[in-house]
């Protein structure tokens, strides 16, 4: 009985301990060596409401021509299931969350292999002392074996578990309730990681064995030996000059971290906007 008293205390304790939370963060993403996305934008989350917001500079890379710039600001609310999106001219639209995410696919007819690894010593990131480690997966085609992909994801998380724990707990609910990994709770990564190798991200994330503070800094590469030639069937290409194709690369820093009330008003659609 006395056990059962602390244990409850610990957990009430831990409960009331937890604060909003805003996460303010920049990425940078490649596609393919051809498309450059810049972002800049923040993570507002109290308990089952979340809204987030960002800027997106959007750029072709070897091409001429003028970047341009797209600005998001969604509101999720978990207890409702639904997604809303702020649009110009006073118009917002609305889906299930989980709607969004049936696009995660499973790569078939490739045998995957995985690991994991704790890379030694600590790093100051901004002003958090971090722990990193560095998921590796392969996958090797079963029909044309010259076919591999390789993956490295690299995550550094904050050594103290209480910064930003609100942000840990709206990871654990999302997953609970939309019935996704929680991984995809952050559109910087849905966006850009789901359909493509998503499952594989999954089982990388699941198999860090540092796995209690929130990711300050993840560096992600994406790479294939052989691409099929779209315009020869049944032939492949290879790389000019050697090596392997680069698919896509991601980096994305926690730039700075706030505990405090958020406003309720941020989740909420103003009255005066009307449904697209």
């Amino acid at each position: 009985m006395k056990w059962i008293v602390i244990l409850t205390a610990v957990l009430v304790f831990q409960q009331s301990a937890l604060a909003d939370v805003i996460i303010r963060y920049k990425s940078d993403i490649k596609i393919a060596q051809s498309r450059q996305y810049n972002t800049s934008g923040s993570y507002n989350i109290s308990g089952d409401k979340s809204y987030s917001e960002s800027t997106t500079k959007f750029l072709m890379l070897n091409i001429p021509g003028t970047p341009f710039s797209i600005n998001s600001k969604r509101i999720y609310r978990l207890d409702k299931g639904t997604c809303q999106t702020v649009l110009a001219d006073s118009k917002y639209s609305e889906s299930s969350i989980k709607s969004q995410h049936d696009s995660i696919e499973q790569i078939v007819d490739y045998s995957w292999t995985y690991n994991v690894t704790p890379i030694d010593g600590k790093k100051k990131i901004n002003k958090y002392q971090c722990i990193g480690q560095i998921g590796k997966a392969v996958g090797i085609n079963s029909v044309n074996p010259a076919d591999s992909v390789f993956i490295t994801f690299e995550q550094w998380s904050s050594e103290d578990t209480l910064i930003g724990a609100e942000f840990k707990q709206y990871q654990n609910r999302f997953s609970q309730v939309i019935g996704v990994h929680k991984m995809w709770a952050q559109d910087h990564l849905a966006t850009f990681l789901e359909s493509g190798y998503g499952r594989q991200f999954e089982k990388l994330s699941d198999l860090f064995i540092i796995n209690s503070g929130i990711p300050i800094k993840i560096d992600i590469q994406i790479e294939r030996t052989i691409l099929p030639d779209d315009t020869n069937k049944g032939r492949w290409i290879k790389p000019n000059g050697g090596g392997n194709w680069k698919i896509s690369s991601i980096k994305y820093e926690v730039t700075a971290l706030e505990e405090k009330k958020i406003d309720e008003s941020k989740f909420e659609i103003p009255a005066n906007y009307e449904k697209k």
